[in-house]
């Protein structure tokens, strides 16, 4: 069952000759107990889309559904409606917490539930309960500048589960932290929302972010839906040069499609000849061939795939080395696990990790 849709939804900022689209036809659903991330560069909408949902932005046209209920109607068919935030019962995760700072971790938590009118001693039992799940049960009447940027978030975690909502909307919720507690903070986040069967939608830029989190993932590019699938098939089976770039770390590579039977495709390479796979539409004689980085072999032997570029230089990167190959246009990265000699090396690339589109 969906506890989420949204169809067809457009949003512009400003009216008129100077209204500039936002959202251009988006459409997505949310199943119960599935975690979708909104992924994209700054400015292709995944905000605004959360915004939209959670009834902090008004968009043209379009419906968004919260399980059976209507909550927008642009108009078309049926008759416009827009329900308040308020209304729309959703737990909404700040990307800046927005924590009460002269209220105590509990009376934050509580502060919800005290709008809904609910009585003290259920207050109580609730907020003791959410606050438990997320290990902050010993940190009730601490302040929030008394706690970490980790604990914070908990807080603003437990603020937004605290009343059951059906959807949780997460805008960024992990860019407040440094590198090592957005690791620990990712695999927290992942493991609670599992252990608690919650339905969320995220807003992230930060791809690894979004395959380590969620169930499916959502790119968006300048308004519209690039492609959704799971995160292994948007990292492993790109349909778009943008979904490939954008998913992971990569050498794009100056190269001319010679030949293309179906899938199969052959690649002229600074004089060299190299079998790739076709990936999209294609059409076009001069293109680029992308490889990602990890997927490239070095060796001093010759290689029936692969090119033969001077090393230029190494970076220890700690678990392993990044090295930089680079002649004329070809710039081509490698991991390996121990710092390499210079000299010319052969670089592997196997024809179903290098794509053309």
């Amino acid at each position: 069952m969906n506890v989420l849709t949204v169809n067809d939804l457009h949003l512009d900022y400003g009216s008129g000759a100077s209204a500039n689209p936002i959202l251009k036809g988006v459409s997505m659903h949310l199943q119960r107990g599935e975690v979708v991330a909104l992924l994209g560069p700054s400015g292709s909408g995944k905000t605004t889309l959360l915004r939209a949902v959670a009834g902090l932005e008004s968009p043209k046209s379009g419906t968004i559904d919260i399980g059976e209920r209507r909550v927008f109607n642009g108009g078309g068919a049926g008759r416009p409606l827009e329900l308040p935030a308020e209304e729309r019962n959703l737990g909404l995760v700040f990307q800046s917490y927005a924590l009460w700072p002269h209220k105590t971790v509990f009376d934050n938590v509580a502060y919800g539930l005290k709008l809904r009118k609910m009585a003290a001693r259920d207050i109580e039992q609730k907020v003791k309960e959410v606050l438990s799940q997320l290990g902050l049960g010993h940190l009730g009447e601490r302040f929030p500048h008394q706690l970490s940027g980790g604990q914070q978030q908990r807080v603003a975690i437990a603020r937004a589960l605290v009343y059951n909502p059906p959807v949780i909307l997460l805008d960024e919720p992990l860019s407040n932290l440094d590198a090592k507690l957005r690791e620990e903070a990712r695999a927290f986040l992942r493991e609670l929302i599992v252990r608690l069967g919650l339905s969320a939608l995220m807003v992230t830029h930060d791809q690894a972010e979004a395959m380590a989190i969620s169930d499916r993932i959502l790119l968006l590019n300048n308004g519209k839906i690039e492609q959704q699938g799971t995160p292994q098939s948007m990292y492993e089976a790109p349909d778009t040069l943008f979904t490939a770039e954008f998913m992971g770390s990569n050498n794009r590579i100056p190269a001319q499609v010679v030949q293309r039977d179906g899938a199969a495709a052959r690649l002229q390479v600074g004089g060299m000849a190299l079998n790739a796979t076709a990936r999209g539409a294609g059409g076009s004689k001069e293109t680029a061939a992308l490889i990602r980085v990890e997927e490239v072999r070095i060796g001093r032997a010759p290689v029936d795939n692969g090119i033969q570029l001077p090393l230029s230089t190494c970076m220890y990167l700690g678990d392993r080395w990044e090295c930089l190959f680079k002649s004329g246009e070809a710039n081509v990265r490698a991991y390996s696990r121990h710092r390499i000699d210079p000299g010319n090396y052969w670089l592997e690339m196997p024809a179903e990790k290098l794509w053309v589109f």
